[in-house]
């Protein structure tokens, strides 16, 4: 009986099951390689979200406050806010234009410990203002918005008695102190939160700190993005 050649074996059992054991290793270290790269991603991802979040945020609610009192010009170029703002059942004081609600107990559509502010301006002329949800005031229309954050995390901009609209994701949490001017020289001498404020037509600025939801693997801490937003409107 011939012997069979060497070269003709093949592989032993051994040999086998040491090739895919190191195929194994192998494949495991590509795979490690693989879920690294995308937790990276991910995160990189969450991170670019949650800045754009707080810049748009941060830029949306200065831009939104400083349209608080914008009334257009009288004939004789004159405002009157007392005449322009009456006291209704939002602003107890003829020539308010802003209020704020402080530390929220929660409504089932504020989000509870979160602050909300109501503003309010008119129209002007040729279409010019249009409100948070892009909608043309006509002149001379009072409009009352209230800017909040809800239960999903999520600033809500409510134009009157209308339905409250998301605008922005990602927003765990809303602060607002307001800047009180007590000696009449058009700058804030302390800001306080709305429940401080004694005198709301003494209210000239706005400071606003929004928080940013954690992405829900919490690889990324909740931030703080802090602005402050000029009444112009309120200055003589």
């Amino acid at each position: 009986m011939k012997s069979i050649p060497k070269k003709a074996l093949g592989f032993s059992l051994i040999e086998v099951m040491i090739a895919i054991t190191l195929g194994l290793i192998l494949m495991s270290a590509v795979l490690a390689v693989f879920m690294s790269s995308k937790r990276t991603y991910s995160s990189s991802e969450a991170m670019s979200r949650s800045q754009e979040s707080a810049r748009f945020g941060s830029q949306f609610v200065a831009r939104e406050l400083r349209m608080a009192g914008y009334a257009s010009l009288d004939t004789d170029g004159v405002v009157s806010r007392t005449v322009k703002f009456p006291a209704d059942s939002t602003f107890a004081t003829a020539g308010q234009v802003i209020t704020g609600v402080d530390q929220s107990g929660g409504t089932g559509t504020i989000k509870a410990a979160t602050d909300s502010v109501t503003y309010r301006y008119t129209g002007g002329n040729a279409s010019s203002v249009r409100d948070c949800l892009g909608a043309t005031v006509a002149s001379g229309t009072i409009v009352n918005v209230t800017l909040f954050v809800s239960d999903d995390n999520e600033l809500l901009c409510q134009v009157g008695s209308g339905t409250a609209t998301a605008l922005i994701d990602g927003i765990d949490n809303m602060q607002l102190l307001y800047g009180v001017d007590t000696d009449g020289d058009r700058a804030a001498n302390s800001y306080v939160a709305a429940g401080a404020v004694t005198n709301w037509t003494q209210v000239v600025s706005v400071q606003v700190t929004l928080t940013i939801a954690a992405p829900t693997d919490q690889s990324i801490n909740a931030r703080s993005v802090v602005s402050v937003a000029a009444l112009r409107n309120q200055l003589p």
